[in-house]
């Protein structure tokens, strides 16, 4: 009788050490992986070539970055046929067209296609980037900005200097800096604004 309670209550004594090991909280992982970074990219002058250029990204490797946060351009707009003075342009970009992209081959890319509707001024800002293959430091791409408007009339059509015959300029790009969280001054990002306000 004694052994059987004895069996009994080690029974009983391991099934609720089993229980309690199985509802125990399992101890906490250290958190190992990096916190979001924010990645500059810089263009324009020599060594970078023209246009000027500042870009934005996000991600946890600056080799392989997953969003495209802001795209600046310096560059002056052609008007029928005359020119207006430096502009810093910076390109609308939301959620959905900012995220970089694989091609087939795996190569990263992104492309952000938006109209702005200002008064009577329609505005066309098209940038398409891949990266290096060789070096994914750098970026390369093409970048479109058009301005109409038509009042009466009067049409007024504006591109890039410098732009080829689909209206778009070549530009490439630099990664020169790295930041935890975000970086302090992202180049002409401060003194970027939406063309038209």
């Amino acid at each position: 009788m004694r052994i059987r309670t004895m069996r009994k209550a080690l029974v009983g004594l391991v099934g609720t050490v089993a229980v309690g090991m199985v509802l125990a909280p399992a101890p906490a992982v250290a958190k190992t992986a990096p916190k979001t970074m924010e990645f500059l990219f810089q263009g324009g002058d020599e060594p970078f070539g023209t246009p000027p250029v500042a870009m934005s990204m996000t991600g946890k490797d600056p080799l392989k970055p997953t969003k495209v946060m802001e795209f600046v351009v310096i560059a002056n707009w052609v008007c029928d046929n005359h020119s207006m003075p430096n502009e810093t342009l910076r390109v609308p970009i939301d959620r959905q067209s900012g995220t970089i992209g694989r091609t087939k081959d795996k190569g990263l890319y992104f492309k952000v296609d938006t109209q702005i509707l200002q008064g009577s001024t329609l505005y066309t800002y098209q940038v398409w980037g891949g990266q290096h293959r060789n070096d994914p430091r750098w970026w390369v791409g093409k970048a479109r900005m058009h301005r109409s408007t038509d009042e009466g009339e009067v049409v007024n059509d504006c591109d890039l200097d410098g732009a080829d015959e689909a209206g778009a300029v070549f530009w490439k790009a630099r990664l020169v800096k790295a930041c935890r969280g975000t970086c302090d001054s992202p180049f002409y990002a401060p003194k970027a604004h939406f063309v038209g306000q």
